[in-house]
């Protein structure tokens, strides 16, 4: 049973930490143009996710498969970019307290 759950979920795990790892990065060095930037990677993600699913919602053919895939990926690069910047976030206005 566990091992079921993780082949399952462990590639959607490891997809979320690498993008939030390559984030964390970004985001820092955005950090230093304006602290408001460190959302720019996770907001780009999310308003991208937004357009495939409605894109994929107004497919009426097999394109739609591709969509949704696109979609699923769009999701997962923005929950590790998101918790990627709110690590940062976190970190960086306890630093300043």
């Amino acid at each position: 049973m566990n091992l079921s759950i993780f082949t399952e979920f462990g590639p959607i795990a490891i997809a979320a930490v690498i993008s939030g790892v390559i984030s964390y990065f970004i985001s820092f060095l955005l950090m230093k143009i304006h602290r408001l930037l460190i959302f720019l990677i996770p907001g780009i993600l999310g308003i991208l996710s937004i357009l495939l699913l409605v894109m994929g919602l107004m497919a009426e053919d097999w394109s739609i498969l591709g969509i949704y895939i696109l979609f699923s990926f769009a999701i997962i690069g923005f929950v590790g970019t998101l918790v990627a910047s709110l690590i940062l976030w976190f970190r960086t206005k306890k630093s300043e307290n």
